[in-house]
């Protein structure tokens, strides 16, 4: 019998959020999916890319538009209500960056700019 997944409070090792460790660590997370909402009521879906402890803000990568591309979401940890699922990763996650080719993204930076000079915004 499959029993639907418990709901329980994001609270890390357990303890109540005025006893967590400031800030919190999610070292130990990163690579899982995970399934959460935030405390204004948005599901989210992703794998958990990063988590920077001086900002206490986490990274989750979320699939493309289109094949073969990631969206990067940034949360702050304060930011999220509960977590709904964490899967660990089956295989040990990417510990580096995705290459950025520089020069193709000044070129976008460079055409959206003159293409937002040539039509303004001119508002609803």
């Amino acid at each position: 019998m499959n029993r639907p997944p418990q709901r329980r409070e994001f609270t890390g090792n357990g303890a109540p959020p005025q006893q967590q460790p400031a800030p919190f660590l999610y070292d130990w997370a990163v690579g899982c999916r995970i399934h959460l909402t935030t405390t204004l009521d948005e599901e989210i879906s992703g794998t958990l890319f990063a988590f920077d402890k001086l900002t206490n803000c986490l990274t989750l990568e979320e699939p493309g538009d289109e094949p073969g591309y990631v969206n990067f979401r940034v949360l702050k940890a304060t930011f999220i209500r509960e977590v709904v699922s964490a899967k660990p990763p089956t295989r040990p996650p990417v510990t580096r960056l995705p290459y950025v080719d520089l020069s193709k993204a000044f070129a976008r930076d460079r055409y959206y700019r003159e293409y937002a000079e040539d039509f303004p915004y001119s508002g609803p």
